[in-house]
């Protein structure tokens, strides 16, 4: 079933891909309708971000305990499209079972090349970056976005009550991270305190300059007019 969300996401942006190059071109000249670069697959691929979003309880611990991973689809053209798709945890018990137990990090606190590779092949796609977070990086980029100092406390759900718990939270924090980028109402990125996130409670793959060109392509006047977040049942 999550395999069938995945490629029904990849179709939507492949349908945004065509929509944006359209519009592209018929603002460049009108003689330019229904005529496609022959580049344009080469093009439309550098444009798109899949990345993680990994929830862990504690980054600064030997070994952190995974609570979930969301899938941040984002497609820069014209117009931007984002989506957020919720993969872990499962309700599936094998699927949960293993991927758990595949769910490493190394010294440097970059998760294990093992779990990333089986988390492309369970979901069929192709990974660009992964960022992860703990408790207190979650706490502080909620503040951000709501101002609501309420430190968040999750810890790794085991039953189904429990990830239900854990996913609708989390799919409140996406909704309301949609209705920051939406209503243009404010730049958060620009506004952390970095310092205060890593690396104890923040790491990525991504370089900094990456992260700040989706920045830019996120909350610039004209960036995004579509973000959405799935359901997870």
């Amino acid at each position: 079933m999550k395999k069938f969300t995945v490629f029904i996401v990849m179709v939507i942006f492949i349908v945004f891909v065509y929509l944006g190059y359209q519009a592209a071109a018929n603002l460049k000249t009108q003689s330019a309708v229904g005529s496609v670069p022959a580049n344009a697959a080469t093009a439309l691929a550098s444009t798109q971000q899949n990345v993680l979003l990994i929830h862990v309880d504690d980054l600064a611990q030997a070994k952190p305990k995974l609570i979930s991973v969301w899938g941040f689809f984002a497609y820069y053209s014209t117009p931007n499209q984002v989506v957020f798709l919720p993969l872990l945890p499962s309700f599936d018990p094998t699927v949960q079972s293993t991927m758990m137990g595949r769910f490493s990090l190394d010294k440097n606190r970059q998760v294990s090349r093992d779990f990333i590779t089986a988390l492309q092949q369970k979901f069929n796609i192709k990974v660009t970056g992964v960022v992860v977070t703990d408790n207190t990086g979650l706490s502080f980029f909620t503040s951000q976005l709501t101002g609501q100092t309420e430190p968040v406390l999750a810890a790794p759900a085991e039953t189904d009550e429990q990830k239900r718990l854990v996913l609708t939270n989390a799919t409140f924090f996406f909704q309301t991270t949609c209705t920051s980028v939406l209503n243009k109402s404010g730049d958060v990125l620009t506004n952390l305190d970095w310092k205060q996130l890593a690396p104890d409670h923040f790491s990525t793959t991504l370089p900094f300059e990456t992260i700040m060109v989706d920045r830019q392509k996120l909350f610039s006047s004209d960036a995004v007019n579509q973000c959405v977040v799935l359901g997870f049942e």
